[in-house]
């Protein structure tokens, strides 16, 4: 049997009663922002975009309720900042894009859609996007696994 110091004990008490844990505390995984304005300088980002053809990008993922991943072929990737954050996006969600033309354009609006078995359970806000930003691929997978534990 494990004897605690009355001292010893009223501390750990207390430290349970405040919810904090010991040297065990996880730190929240960063945002989307400190990620980029940590790992990226002016020169890693490409020329801001009005449009990318549907046909250039293959998948699109949520980061986060206002940053979307466009994937595209060659190992191509646009983020995606959206104009304002979007209540209700997650990232199991499916997207729905409400384009005009075969292109997705900033201004173009996106709704998420989130289905279980055979009806749809949530949508989001319709929200619009912003201009597609180029970014490298090794940014892109850095920026998935950082966010990732989120």
């Amino acid at each position: 049997m494990k004897i605690l110091r009355p001292g010893l004990l009223v501390t750990t008490l207390l430290l349970a009663a405040c919810g904090i844990k010991g040297e065990t505390a996880k730190t929240p995984p960063p945002t989307v922002e400190e990620v980029l304005a940590s790992s990226l300088s002016a020169t890693d980002y490409g020329k801001p975009e009005r449009c990318l053809q549907t046909s250039e990008y293959t998948r699109i993922e949520v980061l986060d309720k206002k940053h979307l991943l466009f994937e595209g072929r060659g190992g191509k990737y646009w983020l995606n900042t959206l104009r304002n954050e979007c209540p209700g996006l997650r990232k199991r969600a499916v997207l729905q894009l409400d384009l005009t033309t075969n292109r997705v354009c900033n201004l173009d609006t996106v709704t998420a859609i989130e289905t279980r078995r055979f009806y749809v359970d949530r949508i989001s806000a319709t929200c619009s996007l912003n201009a597609f930003v180029a970014i490298p691929k090794e940014q892109a997978e850095f920026l998935k696994n950082e966010i990732r534990g989120k």
